[in-house]
């Protein structure tokens, strides 16, 4: 059976794509937007206008299939006695095999679980295969993987309080919106005045506050910090004039951060949710919820590039090493300091004293990386 009609028939999700191989590095061309949450149908109909591509994205995560990627020829001939050689395709780069299994109901991996050391995969966000992929020793009837890795419960840091000033709690009687994060909060509590006294970065701070939260009030308790503040009136103009609307709360983390970057970090480590199994994809999204608005993707859907901030300035980052640079520094103090927030702020206790040890190996993790993807 062929297996996009396989797909189609289970109503699975994919879309076209290209793949090249350059210097034995394999290249594809751009994902959609928030590809992981296309429907069936949106894929479909991307598809209908996609010529001339010869690979498609396979997105697994919300259906019953899950795939065992074969990464080693010299031990695919013991995987394939361990877990069956049916309902096999074809890798695209080695051509090794994929197995198709389906998922054990207590099977609740979402995230692909990439295992360099055995050379063996378990794919269950995605995978990329041939257009023309046939299924070898095809049986509608799926074994089902048993031996799914088990998900253990995210481990959390909590910290006790510190006592802050809170936009909530002000002498001018205004009614902030209760929505805004702590982390929010602390990040627009850390802004110097000299930053709002300063006429052009009081305008980006204000529209930024506008366009991501949009509380008048909590803009004016800002630009009351500062003794230019006139009145209600003139301020209303002043968001008016944000015609391009360009600023976002990543412009009020640049101010923060530029104010007081010690203090910056400890909020960021303060309030951000850790992962400790050193995988690519968990590194990625904690680092992208800490970049700030530091990178841009830019370009059409057949070709982009990604721009880093840098001395302000926008620089084409084509190798990714600005962005590798960043992201590894990132990620190294905010491990770090969330290990010494750990030691200074909680009583020491045997699972404190396990998760000081889970800190530490992620810290060794990225400090000892080459790079990172």
């Amino acid at each position: 059976m062929k297996l996009v009609n396989f797909l189609e028939m289970n109503k699975i999700p994919y879309f076209k794509i290209n793949i090249t191989i350059i210097n034995g590095k394999k290249k594809m061309s751009p994902f959609p937007s928030g590809w992981n949450n296309l429907s069936f149908d949106k894929c479909m109909e991307m598809n209908k206008k996609i010529k001339n591509k010869f690979f498609i994205n396979v997105i697994l995560k919300d259906s019953d299939y899950m795939v065992i990627d074969i990464d080693s020829k010299e031990k695919q001939t013991d995987y394939l006695e361990k877990y069956g050689d049916v309902n096999k395709t074809k890798s695209t780069g080695k051509g090794l095999p994929h197995l198709w299994r389906k998922k054990h109901d207590d099977d609740k991996n979402e995230k692909s679980k990439i295992d360099t050391k055995a050379d063996l995969d378990l794919l269950y966000l995605n995978v990329l295969e041939s257009i023309d992929a046939e299924f070898e020793n095809y049986n509608q009837d799926f074994p089902i993987f048993n031996l799914f890795p088990k998900i253990e419960e995210k481990k959390k840091i909590t910290f006790k309080p510190k006592k802050t000033k809170s936009l909530t709690s002000n002498d001018s009687g205004l009614s902030i919106n209760m929505n805004i994060t702590e982390e929010q909060r602390d990040i627009i509590d850390n802004i110097s005045i000299e930053y709002i006294d300063n006429y052009q970065d009081w305008l980006k701070i204000i529209w930024g506050l506008n366009n991501s939260i949009g509380d008048f009030n909590l803009i004016k308790e800002v630009s009351m910090r500062s003794s230019k503040y006139t009145n209600d009136e003139d301020l209303r103009k002043y968001l008016d004039d944000d015609t391009k609307k360009l600023m976002t709360f990543g412009t009020i983390c640049y101010y923060s951060k530029l104010s007081n970057k010690e203090k910056y970090l400890e909020i960021k480590a303060k309030h951000t949710e850790l992962f400790f199994d050193h995988s690519d994809y968990n590194f990625a999204e904690i680092y992208v919820k800490n970049a700030c608005d530091n990178i841009v993707l830019h370009g059409d859907s057949e070709y982009k590039e990604f721009y880093f901030f840098k001395d302000n300035f926008w620089v084409l980052d084509t190798k990714l090493d600005l962005i590798k640079k960043d992201m590894r520094d990132i990620l190294f103090n905010l491990y770090n300091r969330k290990r010494k927030q750990l030691v200074a702020e909680i009583d020491f206790q045997a699972e404190n004293e396990n998760m000081l040890k889970m800190l530490t190996a992620s810290i060794k993790c990225i400090n000892t990386s080459s790079k990172q993807k």
